[in-house]
């Protein structure tokens, strides 16, 4: 190792740090991984994977929960203007008045709304 006193001047010694420090640099860069570092990379990298994976199936889950929820909604909806409808053709049906066939759809209505708000309240898991 050289000593101080073998520099010949203060410019020498700062190339010599600086070749160092360049030196330093080059084999951190260009030094292959170790075995412990690229598990390290690649558990990260799947980790990642994993999180995105679970975002798109946590996605996908409410968005069939709430399409099979609007489907029951508005098959309820269709099957009560489909009865208010026969009735009225249908001498032998009685007629259901639009206030109770109203009254009925306003609860379906409701109910559909607790069974989304219980759903984003609750999260898919």
């Amino acid at each position: 190792m050289m000593q101080l006193r073998d520099y010949h001047s203060l410019n020498d010694l700062q190339e010599s740090i600086s070749m160092k420090m360049i030196k330093r640099v080059y084999n951190t860069v260009f030094t292959p991984s170790t075995s412990i570092d690229l598990a390290r990379i690649e558990l990260e990298k799947s980790r990642k994977a994993f999180l995105e994976a679970k975002t798109h199936t946590e996605f996908y889950a409410a968005q069939v929960e709430f399409e099979s929820i609007r489907i029951k909604r508005l098959e309820e909806y269709v099957n009560v203007i489909v009865e208010v409808g026969e009735s009225a053709t249908n001498p032998l049906r009685p007629v259901k008045s639009m206030v109770m066939t109203n009254a009925i759809v306003a609860k379906k209505v409701a109910l559909s709304r607790k069974v989304v708000h219980s759903v984003a309240k609750k999260g898919v898991k």
